[in-house]
């Protein structure tokens, strides 16, 4: 008699666990497909695209922040990280890291006017089958190490192209 009620028991307890698991997975994909609604690509970005990199928490040499630029680039997508992260090929002298969210990302857009249109940087001079670039202004320096290194605005160039050089290589 006990036998029979136990059975009952475990059968019921048995029902009981393969509802609370059907449950729980459906609970599961409710909140995977929830999250992934803004989770996606937004922008519908893929590799090798044209992205102006927006300037928030990025430093600048600029003084004022209003006087800076809105928008870096354009850089192009070399890599996608996954979850709204790309990698971006950005300039040799830029000492950030390269990942960065598709929030700070703008889609390029050719411009429409002829004043919009900003010129491509120069090429530089080669002279010794070594490249030579002309030194407009040195606006800062700093102690690195035991030497110092000066923040150098090239000529022709925007304040993009701006580099730390060592003392060595400013020679």
């Amino acid at each position: 008699m006990e036998f029979s009620r136990l059975e009952e028991f475990f059968i019921g307890l048995q029902k009981s666990w393969k509802q609370a698991t059907k449950s729980m997975k459906e609970a599961q994909k409710n909140m995977k497909r929830q999250f992934d609604k803004k989770r996606r690509n937004s922008q519908g970005l893929k590799v090798r695209d044209n992205m102006w990199l927006e300037n928030k928490n990025i430093y600048s040499n600029q003084l004022s922040k209003k006087l800076n630029q809105k928008r870096y680039g354009y850089f192009k997508i070399s890599k996608d990280i996954g979850l709204g992260a790309f990698q971006l090929d950005l300039l040799e002298g830029w000492m950030i890291h390269n990942v960065f969210n598709e929030d700070l990302l703008t889609r390029y857009r050719e411009p429409h006017y002829k004043r919009q249109h900003m010129e491509p940087a120069p090429p530089p001079t080669i002279i010794n089958e070594e490249e030579e670039y002309k030194v407009e202004e040195v606006q800062k320096y700093r102690k690195c190490g035991k030497g110092m290194q000066y923040l150098v605005h090239w000529k022709d160039y925007g304040n993009e192209y701006d580099q730390w050089i060592t003392e060595s290589g400013l020679l």
